[in-house]
Parts: structure tokens; C-alpha cells; sequence
């Protein structure tokens, strides 16, 4: 590691373990799908019925609201799996067809009750989002990727620990979920790469805010955010090389040489075959994601002409309770200080 680095700060020896797995290795194993058990569907459909007879929102379920007893103890197992483990799981089999869409969302926020806290996604303060097609271009000034139907490069989320996606309807072609181990990449760079190109990513880039800063406060980041940064212990990752091209390109800077080559060659490695994992998500099907060790993407995809048909996945941003931790100034996307979750602009007092 290049000297110029403080070493404290930075991890001089390839990340060990499950968490820097590679695709190829995974994909045929099945050990990271849980499907649930009849027990599991009985359960609930039991705390469903509870909270709305109680007439409970979303936001109002709580994990003693829907206790989920008969898998309770294997959702520990994989909240260990995300956090310590290789950072990802897929829970398969909620039976989508039996719920309206807004059973399905207290559904989906029931079981990720038993992960996490769910964070504000926008400044607006949804903590509830659908991802699917509104139209909007990918790469347009402000625009967030989870309103266009584009293909995205492997990135991680800006303000989250760990990552929810549930597949309620699948698009009639393409949008496959595609995963790759920041650790992996990481031991990549270690290992084949000039040491500046870790400098770099130790350094970090600016990023664009993309229109959910608060008032007063600059629409891009005002120093730039490490990619990886090393603190108590653990490695963290965070990576966007659009929303680092947005900022560029809001300020009127051109990248120069080395980073360019940088991203490009983050891109080339996350998205090899041999290291992504890719996932065509089914109805029904949970996907789980440690936002700090795993990067993802998807496809771009094509929709059915019926509106009703039309792909959709329902996300949520959990902050577990023993969060991930993080170095007091690697993060500061959103311009607040805070380093989870999405500030809400009338929440700012400004």
C-alpha cells in the first residue's frame, strides 16, 4: 500500500472470508436462498390480519406487531449472514397473489421489522418506495435510478446499511438483478493494480446530491467521499460513478487521467462475469443486501403494455440495530452530517 496512505485508515491485506466471494462460485450452490415453510405463510397471514384489524399504517407495524414466531429465530440467523456473513440473502416464497399491493407493503415491512429500522429514502421522507418505470431518463439531472427502467452499473445505495428489494411483479422481459462483492473488487485492486489506483479510491470522489440536499446546503458534495474506507476494523464501500460523472459535470470539472481509469477499471472488475452474481428475482422473492460489502444493479427491461402488469418492486433502506460502523468523516453525501438515511427537507427547520 502506497505510504502516502494513512495506515490506520486503510487495510493493508486482502479483506478474508465470505464477504469477498465471487458470483461464479455462488451461483450454483443455492445456499443463500431461504425459502419459507408453510408455517411461515400461516404466520403471515395471522399478523396481517392482526394489524389490520387494529387498523395499523406501514409505519405504524412494529416487529412486536407481526412476530412471525415460527421463523423468528431463522431470520436472526440471516440478519447474522448479511451483517458477518457473505452480506447477502434471498427469501423466496411470500405468495404475492393472494394480497393486494398495499397487503403486500405491510407484508414486506412486517419481515423487514425483524432486519432493521426503516430510513428515509428521499428528501420527501418515504421509507416505503416503489421501484418501477415512471418514465423519467436515467442520467437526467436529479433524476434516482429507481424511477426509470435504464440498466445501472453495480453501485452501492447512499445512506443505508442494508438494502430491501420484494418483487411484486416482474417486468415481461430483462430487469435481472445483478450483485457483486465491493470486497472481492477490493482484493482485486490489492492485489493486480498500481497502488495509486487504491490511493484514489481511498481518496474519493465528489458526488451529486441529485436534488435531495437540504436548503443552503451544495448540490454537490463538498469534499470528495471515499470509495473504500477502513475504520474499527471493518472495510466499507460506497460507489456511484454516475452520480461522480453528475458532479463532474455539474461543476464543470473533467475527471483527470487516473481517475477515469479508476472507475473504469471498478466497473470492469465488479461487472465480470466470474464475480457478479446474477438473480432474476421472482414474485414472491426478498432480496437482502449489506449495502456496505455487496454492490448492485440491474438490467434494463422491458414492461407489458398493461399497466397492471407493469414491473414493481417494493424497497426499503434498514438500519439494524447494531449498525454498520462508520468513520465519522467518510461520509456525507446527503450534506447533514448524519450518515444514514435521506435528511427530509421540512424536517431541516430551514
Amino acid at each position: 500500500m502506497n505510504a502516502g496512505l494513512v495506515m490506520d485508515r486503510t487495510l493493508a491485506s486482502a479483506v478474508p472470508g465470505p464477504m469477498a466471494w465471487k458470483g461464479a462460485e455462488l451461483a450454483a450452490s443455492g445456499s443463500w436462498v431461504y425459502h419459507l415453510p408453510d408455517t411461515a405463510l400461516e404466520d403471515i397471514d395471522v399478523a396481517l390480519a392482526a394489524v389490520c384489524l387494529r387498523g395499523l399504517s406501514v409505519h405504524e407495524i412494529g416487529k412486536a406487531d407481526f412476530p412471525l414466531p415460527s421463523i423468528a429465530p431463522g431470520l436472526k440467523v440471516l440478519l447474522q449472514e448479511i451483517e458477518k456473513g457473505r452480506g447477502f440473502v434471498l427469501i423466496r416464497g411470500v405468495p404475492v397473489g393472494r394480497y393486494a399491493v398495499d397487503e403486500l407493503e405491510k407484508i414486506f415491512w412486517g419481515i423487514g421489522t425483524h432486519f432493521g429500522t426503516a430510513l428515509a429514502q428521499n428528501s420527501s421522507g418515504e421509507r416505503l418506495l416503489h421501484v418501477t418505470d415512471r418514465g423519467d431518463q436515467y442520467g437526467a439531472t436529479n433524476v434516482r435510478g429507481y424511477t426509470t427502467r435504464s440498466g445501472q452499473q453495480l453501485h452501492t445505495d447512499s445512506a443505508t446499511d442494508i438494502v430491501v428489494l420484494f418483487c411484486v411483479r416482474k417486468a415481461k422481459s430483462g430487469g435481472v438483478s445483478q450483485i457483486s462483492s465491493s470486497m472481492a473488487v477490493y482484493n482485486e485492486f490489492l492485489a493486480r493494480y498500481p497502488p495509486e489506483y487504491l490511493d484514489q479510491l481511498y481518496k474519493g470522489f465528489h458526488y451529486d446530491r441529485r436534488g435531495e440536499e437540504r436548503p443552503g446546503v451544495p448540490s454537490i458534495t463538498e469534499r470528495p467521499v471515499p470509495v473504500f474506507s477502513y475504520h474499527a476494523g471493518r472495510l466499507s464501500c460506497y460507489y456511484s460513478h454516475i452520480t461522480i460523472l453528475q458532479a463532474a459535470r455539474k461543476s464543470g470539472r473533467s475527471l483527470t487521467e487516473l481517475e477515469a481509469s479508476v472507475l473504469d477499471a471498478f466497473d470492469e472488475i465488479a461487472a465480470r462475469e466470474a464475480m457478479r452474481l446474477d438473480m432474476a428475482l421472482q414474485p414472491g422473492d426478498v432480496q437482502l443486501l449489506n449495502n456496505r460489502t455487496v454492490l448492485h444493479a440491474r438490467t434494463g427491461w422491458e414492461d407489458h403494455d398493461d399497466p397492471q402488469r407493469k414491473r414493481l418492486m417494493l424497497r426499503l433502506w434498514l438500519e439494524p440495530a447494531d449498525p454498520w460502523p462508520l468513520a465519522a468523516d467518510a461520509w456525507n453525501v446527503d450534506g447533514r452530517g448524519d450518515r444514514r438515511g435521506v435528511p427530509p427537507k421540512e424536517a431541516a427547520g430551514l
